[in-house]
């Protein structure tokens, strides 16, 4: 299973745990693949830099460089201009759309709003975790 994950899940999962880091360590872990996007790792690098954050330079490198790291990348080919308010939700739906994902997670109203895209599902991280529940009980019934 391919997402991406918005910006706003990964610093939640950062700072505060939760579902958000459920879904994050699922990554770390692989039990599913996340992709990435050079201009989804540019706004994770802005939004970790903000003062608010507190964390240090070599800090806000090192989960860069995890995030890199565990992640396929992908270079998006097409631009979406599906959501006017905020520029940046589009990058989300670019780098989804040339990874072929499955799905988005994202705490974004604006995203969430489309309920999906194309083939691509856009959900919170609680109803992502809800549906990777569901395929755990699915596949250890058919592994009986």
């Amino acid at each position: 299973m391919l997402v991406v994950l918005d910006t706003n899940v990964i610093i939640y999962a950062i700072l505060f745990g939760g579902k958000p880091r459920q879904v994050l360590e699922g990554a770390l872990f692989g039990s599913i693949q996340i992709s990435i996007s050079e201009p989804l790792i540019a706004e994770l690098r802005g939004v970790l830099q903000r003062p608010k954050f507190g964390f240090e330079t070599e800090m806000v490198q090192s989960i860069v460089t995890e995030m890199t790291s565990i992640a396929k990348w992908a270079s998006p080919r097409k631009h979406f201009e599906l959501i006017s308010n905020d520029g940046s939700d589009n990058q989300v739906i670019d780098c989804a759309v040339e990874a072929k994902a499955d799905y988005i997670i994202t705490g974004d109203r604006h995203l969430l709003q489309l309920g999906n895209y194309e083939r691509i599902q856009i959900v919170n991280p609680d109803a992502f975790i809800e549906i990777l529940k569901g395929e755990e009980k699915g596949f250890s019934k058919h592994s009986q």
